[in-house]
């Protein structure tokens, strides 16, 4: 019955009969259209009801903090930028509810600080020039995540904007800039810090946000469309300005864009009155 959609009744009884008096075969004599091994699936996948032992021959369950997103601070409102930009939502016919984040090789490091701050018993794995973690998670993630920071699956061109305090919509924007943004120092010594999305909105947020901090509603600023996505800058004293304001905030950022000489040295050197 592979591809058989469950029922509220089915799913009310495995969670009344998974607590560990029972093996799942003998809990399969309870469903006669399932098997072990999908009940088992079902109960950590979907159910987030046994976090221990194993799918099948060599797939072990591994652990993660389950809580992580349901309260909203500064540190999972960074990482939830970060995962709005870069990460990856799916829920496969309903069967299971998976996350993953993926990126370049050399920010491996970066990927590792959020699997150590998720409590993630699982490893950091590479493939060709990306590093990434996968991981299947019970409804909660997908559920807080959506309340609390309106990411949901197939987010690419819907993406909203979260409903946050200032403080904790600053630490997003910051964790979405490491994950979809550039930062860059021109060789007259201009400063760049440019956004890219699929949506609109989440730009139209970004830009609000900034026109507040640098107090400027300049038309230069615009939001430009591409053939498949959308792109909105700030050059010169307003990025400056905005660089700096990000740098302050505690969160775990992307060295390559926060510990960067090159623009430390732009910045000091054309907006040092900003520092």
């Amino acid at each position: 019955m592979a591809g058989k959609k469950w029922t509220t009744e089915e799913d009310s009884l495995l969670t009344k009969l998974v607590d560990g008096s029972k093996s799942y075969k003998e809990i399969a004599e309870y469903f006669p259209e399932r098997t072990p091994y999908s009940l088992q699936i079902r109960a950590v996948r979907v159910l987030n009801l046994d976090n221990t032992g194993y799918f099948g021959k060599g797939s072990i369950i591994h652990s993660h903090n389950k809580s992580f997103w349901s309260t909203p601070n500064l540190l999972n409102s960074y990482w939830a930028g970060f995962i709005a930009a870069d990460g990856s939502l799916r829920n496969p016919a309903g069967e299971s509810y998976i996350f993953s984040l993926m990126l370049a090789k050399v920010d491996k490091y970066h990927i590792q600080k959020f699997a150590d701050t998720i409590q993630y018993t699982g490893t950091v794995k590479d493939y060709k020039d990306t590093s990434y973690v996968s991981m299947t998670c019970g409804t909660q993630w997908f559920e807080d995540l959506e309340r609390n920071f309106n990411i949901v699956p197939n987010k690419t061109k819907n993406l909203q904007p979260p409903s946050l305090s200032l403080d904790l919509s600053w630490a997003y924007l910051l964790g979405y800039l490491d994950g979809d943004g550039c930062i860059h120092c021109h060789k007259n010594g201009t400063l760049n810090i440019s956004f890219t999305s699929c949506s609109r909105d989440i730009l139209t947020w970004v830009k609000n946000m900034t026109d507040h901090l640098t107090g400027e509603r300049k038309t230069t600023r615009n939001i430009h469309e591409y053939s498949n996505f959308n792109r909105f800058a700030l050059h010169g004293e307003a990025a400056a300005k905005l660089y700096i304001f990000l740098f302050k905030i505690n969160v775990p950022k992307l060295d390559r864009k926060w510990n960067n000489e090159k623009i430390w040295s732009c910045i000091k050197t054309n907006y040092s009155h900003l520092l």
